[in-house]
């Protein structure tokens, strides 16, 4: 009974420890936390700053927010971002010191952005971001757009004052009599004293609306962010209220002379750029004068604000209405005015411009689809589309979009040179550095050999006089200092000038991929054709059904005249003739193209193959005729075949062809010309076919000779499904059985490697089961195929692989529920087609 008891107790004094332990832990964390917190809500301006720039470079920061998800693994345990926590940074939004705010925003804005919103898994954080972040935000917006209002009404009127006293000031310098010189002296004086205190209030005001401004585009950025993050969690109609009146007021404060650099067009559609001739001390000299100067912050609230609307807009009925609506006044003509007027920054008039097409889109498919409308609702809906805005959309904003589609190679070589060329400048730079350190270093290091060697032989040397040594003392580290100095501030120059010269080249890429994406939009028509065209997939079975489907899919009238004048503005050929430049460029200077541009370029290249397929989709007279489609295809197919081989037929090396998303791109529109353009299969030859295959096979030679991330594995596996799609959409017609062999031998090999994912894996399944469900008296039967090539074993012998990689996938949270269910389902088709095959 003792030694039970005992043995009880030294059990219980061990889950006790146990839980200590564990309770300690928890305690240290929120110790740790309420001790920021306490920090953050210090009386002292300079704490507060001090701990708020603190956590933006640590528990903050992009890199630990986007490696953890919110967390940050530290000495003492893993202190988790908590709701206390964002409540008292997002209290500091508020604050009345303008830096601190900035770097509450700063911090929030990094957290709604690299935080738990990108993970389905973290839904309490989502909600608590949504909760406090959002309103807080709201309301400050709407703060300083007040504070802003009455400042400026203050300048305006310390504005005249001063005009006033200059105006005395001037009238005091007339000629005077000798009896009136006294009498005037000290009014003079006293007007004089007006204007050197008028002049300091103007420049304080100034300065404390060019600091809300700054903070007004910090609290927009953090704004736009969590409505693209977090969706329909945020109160929407709020956030639509707050940006209709930061637009209102930057129209109202916005200059374009006051801007300089305002990106107000793209640099790619520019005929003449500017030729850059600036020496690196003319580039020190205007980084000065920028810092002083600033960005423009009224341009960036301008942009920012107009995007935010344009993401409410997307597939929201209830905010297209309310934006619309009498209680927001002149909001609709406002966005209108900002697409007309040329002197507001591109991507402002573009967002603008989304905002029109997103609405339209969204209002004509609730007249066929939305139950919460009535037949007046709708009927004044469809006035409004055809009264106000379709003319809209044809005389505005498709010339606008017509002038931003332009991408000019020489613009681009000029932009990219200035990268490399700074780059190297700063590469330079710093090598010189390193070896001017590594100099001092065996200059010290020989020094302190010497006096070693002094020392060791006993030699005492009488030393120099004090006086004398401080003063070498001194010239040295002057001169230390002068080299210093003088070499940071050549690397600070050199690596502003990359920057500047990187900032140069994102500026001339945004209104061209938003121009591109506002098309895209406009090619897929109303959210009830939309749904069509998602209904279309490229994996589907039956392909000439799906294609008959929405070949003569019926759209909305409205639509219907839309895609008319979209085809007869040129749009979708401009699209196309967009891409043969960027690929044309991309393989005549791919190894003088720096990854990150190259990477924009082959986004351009994804977003341009998004508006071709809905293109092809949508507007059925669009390269139907046999001759034209034909044209293009070969077009396609010659790109294509450039990005593997050389002139000579020789594979290229890494670093000489197309990056693979950029190929992807390519593979995809080829897939929708011969899914939506079936007249075009009869023109496709060999040669045509061969592209193909190397598609299929793009591992073997790619793979194997450069190191590629997840996004570019994922390119890879879209090729080869694109491959996979063309050849059995070519084994759909009538062909010989010599390609047919061929097609088939190659998807076998195929699938019988280790290395094909699940997704290619279920995608050939599918397409041999296209290929060989003919009836016996079918002219497309290729039975004699099928048996000589052991097709049915083969299929039997890789299902147990696709189901291992499935249950891989998926214990890895790699794939998307989507494509879990579709491969389910290839293998249960699979397994049917097998004992339909035995049973013949």
């Amino acid at each position: 009974m003792g030694k039970l008891s005992r043995r009880n107790r030294r059990q219980r004094i061990k889950a006790s420890n146990s839980t200590t332990s564990s309770n300690d832990d928890t305690n240290a964390s929120s110790c740790g936390s309420q001790i920021l917190i306490n920090r953050i809500r210090h009386g002292d301006t300079r704490v507060r700053h001090g701990t708020l720039t603190a956590l933006a470079s640590t528990i903050f920061s992009s890199e630990s927010l986007s490696s953890s998800n919110g967390k940050i693994q530290q000495s003492t345990g893993r202190r988790s971002i908590n709701e206390a926590l964002l409540k008292a940074m997002s209290d500091r939004i508020f604050d009345d010191d303008v830096p601190c705010a900035a770097c509450a925003v700063g911090c929030l804005s990094n957290y709604i952005l690299f935080g738990p919103g990108s993970n389905s898994n973290f839904s309490d954080e989502k909600s608590n971001a949504c909760r406090i972040i959002g309103p807080i935000l709201h309301a400050r917006v709407m703060k300083i757009c007040d504070a802003i209002s009455h400042m400026q009404v203050d300048l305006n009127s310390v504005v005249t004052k001063k005009l006033t006293v200059d105006n005395e000031c001037d009238s005091n310098q007339l000629i005077l009599v000798p009896e009136q010189e006294c009498k005037t002296k000290k009014k003079k004086k006293n007007s004089q004293i007006n204007k050197i205190n008028n002049n300091s209030e103007v420049n304080s005001l100034q300065l404390r609306i060019k600091e809300q401004w700054s903070l007004l585009s910090l609290c927009l950025r953090a704004l736009c962010g969590l409505v693209e993050t977090y969706d329909h969690d945020v109160e929407n109609a709020d956030v639509l209220q707050a940006t209709v009146n930061v637009i209102d007021l930057s129209i109202k404060n916005y200059s374009n002379d006051s801007n300089p650099n305002a990106c107000t067009r793209t640099l790619f559609c520019d005929p003449n750029p500017p030729t850059n001739t600036t020496t690196l001390d003319d580039t020190l000299q205007a980084n000065k004068i920028s810092e002083n100067m600033g960005e423009n912050p009224i341009e960036e609230c301008f942009v920012y604000a107009s995007r935010t609307i344009h993401s409410l807009m997307d597939e929201n009925l209830l905010m297209a209405q309310q934006l619309q609506s009498l209680s927001l006044g002149v909001s609709w003509d406002m966005i209108q005015s900002v697409v007309v007027n040329s002197n507001y920054p591109a991507l402002a008039r573009l967002h603008c411009a989304g905002i029109i097409v997103t609405v339209r889109q969204v209002l004509v498919g609730a007249m066929d689809n939305s139950s919460s409308l009535t037949n007046h609702d709708k009927e004044g809906c469809k006035k409004k589309v055809e009264q106000s805005m379709d003319p809209f959309l044809s005389s505005n904003i498709i010339p606008l979009l017509s002038g931003l589609l332009v991408y000019n190679p020489a613009i681009a070589m000029e932009l990219i040179s200035k990268i490399n060329e700074t780059k190297k400048l700063t590469e330079d730079e710093m090598e010189d550095e390193k070896m001017e350190l590594e100099a001092i270093q065996k200059i010290e290091k020989q020094r302190q050999i010497g006096k070693e060697n002094k020392q060791r032989k006993g030699k005492k040397e009488k030393m120099d006089t004090a006086e004398y040594a401080q003063r070498r003392d001194k010239s040295k580290n002057n001169q230390g200092k002068s080299l210093s100095s003088s070499g940071n501030d050549r690397k600070e120059g050199a690596s502003s000038m990359h920057e500047e010269a990187s900032l140069d080249w994102i500026r001339a890429c945004m209104p061209l991929k938003l121009a591109i994406e506002i098309a895209t939009n406009l090619c897929a028509g109303s959210i009830n054709d939309r749904n069509d065209l998602e209904d279309f997939d490229m994996n589907s079975d039956s392909d000439s059904v799906v294609v008959d489907d929405i070949g003569d899919r019926k759209s909305n009238p409205l639509d219907v005249n839309l895609f008319y004048v979209i085809q007869q503005a040129r749009i979708p050929d401009q699209i196309l003739s967009l891409l043969g430049g960027i690929v044309t460029f991309i393989l005549e200077n791919g190894q003088l193209i720096p990854k990150n541009s190259a990477e924009d370029l082959c986004d351009v290249m994804s977003k341009c193959s998004s508006c071709l397929g809905n293109a092809l989709c949508s507007l059925p007279s669009w390269k139907t005729n046999e001759q034209e489609s034909s044209a293009t295809w070969k077009e396609l197919c010659s790109a294509l075949f450039s990005s593997f081989y050389s002139s000579g037929n020789e594979v290229k090396q890494s670093g000489q062809y197309l990056p693979v998303s950029g190929i992807s791109a390519l593979t995809s529109i080829m897939t929708a010309f011969i899914r939506m353009r079936s007249n075009l299969i009869g023109s496709i030859e060999e040669n045509d076919l061969d592209i193909i295959i190397s598609c299929l096979n793009i591992d073997s030679h790619i793979i194997m000779n450069e190191k590629l991330d997840s996004d570019n594995i994922s390119a890879v596996s879209n090729i080869q499904r694109d491959a996979i799609i063309m050849l059995t959409s070519l084994c759909s017609k009538p062909h010989t059985h010599t390609i047919n062999d061929r097609i088939c031998s190659v998807l076998l090999v195929t699938l019988a490697k280790l290395t094909t994912c699940a997704r290619v894996m279920s995608e050939i399944l599918n397409g041999l089961m296209d290929m060989y469900s003919s009836d016996e008296n079918d002219p497309n039967n290729h039975e004699v195929i099928f048996k000589s090539r052991h097709v049915l074993e083969v299929i039997q012998k890789s299902l147990p692989h696709l189901e291992s990689k499935i249950k891989q996938q998926e214990s890895q949270n790699t794939a998307t529920n989507e494509d879990l269910e579709f491969w389910e389902e290839t293998i249960l088709n699979s397994k049917r087609f097998i004992q339909y095959k035995k049973e013949q």
